[in-house]
């Protein structure tokens, strides 16, 4: 699977392979038991090396329509989707919570960057851990791939996540799509205070 990363004509480098080939040895001679062994069942065969190579293929790519392409735009291409989730709504002080973005459909997953969450001061964010699940599914790229964001909660209260977008460039639709997370509501209940040792 190959993603163009610009623009333009495009030419992809020759493909070589060394090969060994069977070759059979012909003897001249009038004698039916020379004919017989020259028979390939029965050898008189030798192995050559054959260097086997492609002409070059050139690829013609479009740009990205640069008209109405949303702000959180990443370089996302294919038929993507996104959901969110935290992993539950009701924690205590110092008691981690996951939230987890997932990105699913066609296209250029491996590619594809964390999506930007702002969250409340008094929520301490971790760089998130990523997962994929991707394979080649009828000749396209497709599967999903997650961002696990571990967030620590260091003050009671009521904390709320923004909702986020997530933009792609969707090829059959020829167009921007954004898909937009929920706003998620985090009840933080006063934990046992962790004292330093």
């Amino acid at each position: 699977a190959l993603f163009p990363q610009r623009s333009g004509t495009l030419e992809l480098d020759p493909m070589e392979a060394t090969c060994a080939v069977q070759i059979q040895a012909r003897r001249r001679s009038n004698d039916p038991f020379d004919q017989f062994f020259n028979d390939p069942f029965f050898g008189n065969v030798r192995n050559v090396n054959h260097k086997i190579r492609n002409e070059p293929l050139k690829i013609t790519v479009l740009p990205l329509p640069s008209a109405n392409v949303p702000s959180g735009f990443n370089g996302a291409v294919g038929r993507l989707t996104m959901e969110a989730w935290l992993d539950k709504h009701q924690t205590k002080t110092n008691d981690p919570v996951t939230l987890k973005v997932k990105i699913s459909g066609r296209g250029n997953l491996k590619l594809l960057g964390a999506p930007v969450i702002n969250v409340p001061p008094d929520l301490e964010r971790y760089d998130p851990k990523i997962s994929d699940n991707i394979a080649n599914q009828d000749n396209q790229i497709a599967g999903s791939r997650t961002f696990e964001y571990l967030l620590i909660p260091r003050h009671a209260g009521e904390q709320k996540i923004p909702s986020f977008p997530f933009s792609c460039f969707d090829v059959e639709k020829n167009s921007y799509v954004t898909t937009t997370s929920p706003e998620f509501n985090l009840t933080v209940e006063k934990g046992p205070d962790i004292t330093a040792t």
